[in-house]
């Protein structure tokens, strides 16, 4: 492949690779094509939905809520991981410490709702803000609930008031959740053996997952 004059490859192994060519940390030799100093794309207007899909960041408001209910719910307590994670504990850690009880039964469900308040304030302001103002400005009859955002979005006098600063506390938010969950993890493994570290591996890594 590396010699080749004429490589012949499909949109979407093109794009990962220019995707991959442009993260931080890339290195040559872990790239999946030669470099090339020319491309002829054939069936062009695909590319765009395909380089969409490479470079964007899909937030679904139904993810993250499912997120949220799988560190602490309300409904099923004992069944979230914070429950799981407090019944496996308590087989190895007889006394909790005041700052663990706290961090099990106030601290972090408290903040899972503030949080998910926040969440759902936020994507409520979202979509006011593209039904009364995208809506408008198209100036005509919206078929189908997809909107193209673009620079003057982000200069809209709504954007600026209203929807950045709700973003702004739901990103506050979740940075608190996690903080209090890096605690909860510090102080759960807090003078514990190796073995009994291993046997709670699944609910740390379930937190962690969550966090990143």
């Amino acid at each position: 492949v590396s010699e080749s004059q004429i490589l012949v490859v499909n949109h979407h192994l093109l794009i990962s690779e220019m995707a991959m060519r442009m993260r931080g940390d890339f290195k040559e030799e872990k790239s999946i094509l030669p470099k090339s100093y020319r491309i002829i794309l054939d069936e062009a207007h695909h590319l765009e939905e395909i380089a969409l899909e490479s470079f964007s960041i899909k937030v679904d408001r139904i993810d993250l809520v499912r997120y949220l209910g799988r560190i602490y719910s309300e409904f099923q307590p004992q069944k979230s991981r914070l429950g799981l994670f407090f019944t496996d504990l308590s087989k190895r850690k007889p006394v909790f410490s005041r700052v663990l009880t706290l961090l099990f039964d106030v601290e972090l469900p408290a903040q899972k709702r503030e949080t998910l308040e926040k969440l759902e304030a936020f994507f409520a302001q979202i979509e006011t803000f593209c039904n009364e103002s995208l809506s408008k400005e198209k100036g005509s009859e919206v078929k189908e609930r997809r909107w193209r955002f673009c620079s003057q979005g982000a200069a809209h006098s709504i954007w600026k008031d209203k929807v950045e600063p709700l973003f702004d506390e739901m990103k506050e938010g979740c940075e608190k959740l996690f903080s209090l969950l890096g605690q909860l993890k510090d102080e759960a493994l807090r003078d514990l053996t190796e073995k009994d570290k291993e046997s709670l591996n699944v609910h740390i890594s379930e937190l962690e997952f969550i966090q990143a």
